[in-house]
């Protein structure tokens, strides 16, 4: 992931700071001198500096290459697959501030020596950001803004001390880009195959289980028995208490019996064990999927099955396999379950998935900053199952493993931004941010659970390339007035020039003004619109207007608050639609609370 030339497309990668000149732990002399090469270019140990900054549990490596990892070939469970960073011609350099734990010294200092090494792009797969106005590491964050460094931060997961998606997302700060982690449209999974005495049905074969936590089964699995939990209607707790001996082997013929008639009982074969089939509800377990995994085999099963709505990130290894609940549906209207059997090819493959699903460990808004509302997360990206690259030690000798979280979606949208800032290099973190915002798909996403997608689950949307790159309009702000928007000084954040508008308690008419550049060439024609609101309840002035080339526009949102429902947000959209079909329409977030 991190050679100095491409292993499939033999780009050659150049140190921008010359060849041989490397940064932190990596110059001359130091403990990791001979580490880096023209495209990671610098090491260093926030945490203990002097020492080595060598990734031991591979999450920096896995965000690092999901970020910004060449092109390559990688064996993951049993199959080979073509991977990339979002930006493979980036150079990279490492910061090292959590090697257990992440003191606020050392992951400040790593932004503030970010700024000095000349970055671009930040990306912070770490959570914090609750304080953004005397946060020591959001200051920080504020400060490399302002010398022109894009930061990409996770929203956060859920937890044992989070259990609760709502209202605890992370990273407030304005000037950040809070990023939510969704579904891509590809899972790497094994193949499953019913069987039993009753031929079964075409729709119960070739389907997807995918592996559980490292290591994984690298033995088929041969037409073993396949016995449902008899507690699989509890999906809270199916496994997590031990079950009757047994309870997952089936009785086989003995060895080489032929039978024959007038035989009165049916001689007693040895217990086989079985596949055993738990259900495991991701949104409300009670304990963890090794734990259900060890109660099953003590009561005889051989490997498990994992079911729920989507695939899970399982931690329970080796023979464990997450399958959707679809797909048990299709196996259980078509087994005998007296005889029926499982057959799992274990050489993974590519299977088609359902993209755009609000993850449901994502953190979610609303939350406020002192009494005022701010939008977020701003955005959401690719987060679950990622295959990326793995520290030494943590992956076997593959190099790579699959991990689920927003510390995964945060860097494919740091990626993004670099390609942004390539494409456009001109353009401050504040307007790359707002392209990205403006032009994020927003149609055909819902929540993993299945509930409809608002705002404070995925703010403007999933993060599309291809019509950032297309974008017609961006939004600034300055340094002095997100510094002046501190609420506990007397600030609004709502007058600050971002892609999103949020108010707290509005009782009556207010204004709010948002000013619009536009970038690419030729005159074109915006003409504004909202979704979500009653008519009348939001106004535009000008409610259309034309740019050419480096134009500005200003344009005031009149919202009327007695026209909103009482004691609840109402959530809609700004809509700017050009006149031309070269360039994407445009929308940003609004969410207005009336008390």
């Amino acid at each position: 992931a991190y050679a100095a030339t491409g292993p499939v497309t033999g780009h050659v990668h150049v140190n921008p700071n010359g060849s041989g000149t490397f940064l932190g732990q990596c110059q001359t002399g130091q403990v990791d001198a001979g580490r880096c090469n023209d495209k990671l270019i610098g090491i260093y140990n926030m945490a203990a500096p002097g020492t080595t900054g060598t990734d031991t549990d591979g999450h920096g490596s896995h965000t690092s290459s999901t970020t910004a990892g060449n092109v390559w070939d990688a064996t993951f469970a049993n199959g080979t697959f073509r991977i990339s960073g979002v930006a493979p011609h980036a150079n990279v350099i490492s910061y090292l501030a959590c090697p257990t734990s992440c003191p606020t010294t050392a992951t400040t200092g790593s932004v503030n020596q970010a700024v000095i090494d000349g970055v671009d792009v930040i990306n912070y797969s770490i959570s914090g950001g609750a304080s953004p106005w005397t946060d020591s590491t959001s200051t920080a964050f504020r400060n490399a803004h302002a010398a022109g460094v894009y930061i990409s931060a996770s929203a956060g997961n859920t937890s044992t001390s989070v259990p609760d998606p709502q209202g605890n997302v992370n990273h407030l700060e304005p000037w950040v880009h809070t990023v939510a982690a969704s579904t891509h449209d590809a899972a790497l999974a094994m193949v499953f195959d019913l069987g039993g005495n009753t031929p079964p049905p075409a729709n119960t074969q070739g389907l997807a289980v995918k592996p559980g936590g490292l290591p994984i089964a690298t033995v088929n699995i041969d037409n073993a028995p396949l016995i449902k939990s008899p507690t699989f209607d509890d999906g809270s707790n199916d496994g997590c208490s031990a079950f009757p001996a047994d309870t997952f082997t089936r009785i086989g013929p003995p060895p080489g019996t032929v039978y024959a008639d007038g035989f009165e009982d049916d001689p007693v074969g040895e217990a086989v064990g079985a596949i055993a089939v738990l259900h495991l509800d991701g949104t409300a377990s009670n304990c963890a999927s090794g734990t259900r995994r060890g109660n099953a085999l003590a009561a005889g099963a051989v490997g498990v099955i994992f079911v729920d709505s989507n695939f899970l990130n399982l931690g329970a290894n080796m023979t464990s396999w997450s399958m959707r609940r679809a797909d048990w549906d299709l196996v259980e209207a078509g087994w005998d379950p007296a005889s029926a059997t499982a057959s799992i090819d274990v050489t993974s493959q590519i299977f088609p998935n359902q993209g755009d699903l609000l993850a449901n460990f994502s953190l979610r808004g609303p939350r406020l900053i002192s009494t005022q509302g701010i939008v977020k997360p701003d955005i959401t990206a690719p987060g679950v199952d990622i295959l990326a690259a793995g520290a030494a030690g943590n992956v076997g000798d593959n190099g790579v493993f699959l991990n689920s979280g927003t510390s995964m979606s945060s860097p494919h949208n740091a990626g993004a931004a670099a390609l942004m800032t390539a494409l456009y290099p001109t353009l401050t973190p504040s307007e790359i941010k707002s392209a990205l915002m403006l032009s994020a798909r927003n149609t055909g996403a819902v929540n993993q659970d299945g509930s409809p997608i608002r705002p404070w689950d995925y703010g403007s949307g999933m993060v599309d390339l291809t019509a950032a790159a297309n974008v017609g309009l961006v939004m600034d702000e300055s340094a002095a007035n997100y510094l002046a928007a501190n609420p506990t000084t007397g600030g609004d954040i709502a007058t600050l020039n971002m892609a999103s508008v949020a108010r707290n308690n509005i009782t009556g008419m207010e204004q709010f003004t948002r000013s619009f550049r536009r970038i690419r060439t030729g005159q074109v024609t915006y003409t504004l619109g909202s979704t979500g609101y009653p008519a009348g309840a939001l106004q535009f002035n000008p409610s259309s207007f034309t740019l050419d080339e480096n134009g500005e526009q200003a344009v005031i949102i009149t919202v009327d608050g007695t026209l909103l429902t009482a004691g609840d947000w109402t959530l809609g959209e700004i809509t700017l639609t050009p006149d031309t079909a070269d360039e994407p329409d445009l929308h940003l977030p609004i969410v207005m609370r009336r008390p």
